[in-house]
């Protein structure tokens, strides 16, 4: 196990100009960053991350997310394709600049609102499995992983609880695809955040602790020892 930060406690999106905070994460006296790259700006500075990486020694993890043009469950055909293609881009970022995982909120448009009726709602469900289905090969012909996190029902109208995570990893059925757990978004959406870890036994592959109000661990009403009893139940 490694413990590390992402860069969004600074900074959004990760920019050129931003480029010591990899310095920083690794002088904090952590082992790992979550790097937010948001859309990917241009120019991205893949070829100067990978050196520091490389120099740190930490392993790193690209974030991103989705959007109305780009959303894997959209109706629109072309979004849904400039959906995978986008995640496919960076999955291969992710090998150029020495990244190991491809992980955030990917399955659907970010703050999206709107309540499907259940034939709809199952169609995106099936357009999404589809979707990071085609995104985990293109993951493993990179030589990474991918790491699709829940949100809260605020922040998303489709991947809420882990319990969705799972199905989806389960519909998806591809070894290179697995759960981020969030405890910011399991605070609000889990009934007990140890019963949620356990269930997803198998699946998860990056963890975030976030107290519940996204401050840091310690300072809120979060379990934690529920928490690390949990993750250790399930190796």
């Amino acid at each position: 196990m490694r413990i590390g930060a992402h860069t969004l406690i600074w900074v959004a999106p990760f920019t050129g100009e931003t480029l010591d905070l990899v310095d920083r994460v690794r002088d904090l006296g952590f082992d790992a960053i979550d790097i937010g790259v948001g859309e990917v700006p241009p120019p991205f500075p893949a070829a100067e991350l990978r050196r520091r990486l490389a120099r740190t020694g930490l392993t790193a993890s690209l974030a991103t997310s989705l959007n109305a043009q780009r959303d894997i469950i959209s109706d629109d055909a072309d979004a849904r394709r400039a959906g995978v293609e986008f995640l496919q881009g960076v999955a291969r970022l992710c090998a150029e600049v020495g990244a190991g995982t491809l992980i955030g909120p990917i399955h659907s448009e970010l703050r999206r609102q709107r309540l499907d009726p259940p034939p709809v709602h199952e169609e995106r469900w099936k357009r999404c499995a589809e979707g990071l289905a085609a995104v985990a090969r293109e993951a493993e012909r990179a030589g990474v992983s991918v790491a699709v996190e829940p949100l809260n029902r605020f922040e998303s109208d489709f991947l809420t609880t882990t319990a969705d995570g799972v199905r989806l990893c389960r519909m998806v059925g591809h070894p290179r695809l697995g759960l981020l757990l969030d405890t910011f978004h399991m605070n609000i959406e889990e009934r007990r955040i140890g019963d949620a870890i356990r269930s997803a036994k198998g699946h998860i592959s990056h963890f975030h602790t976030c107290e519940n109000d996204r401050g840091a661990p310690g300072s809120g009403h979060v379990d934690w020892v529920e928490v690390r009893d949990a993750l250790r139940d399930v190796g």
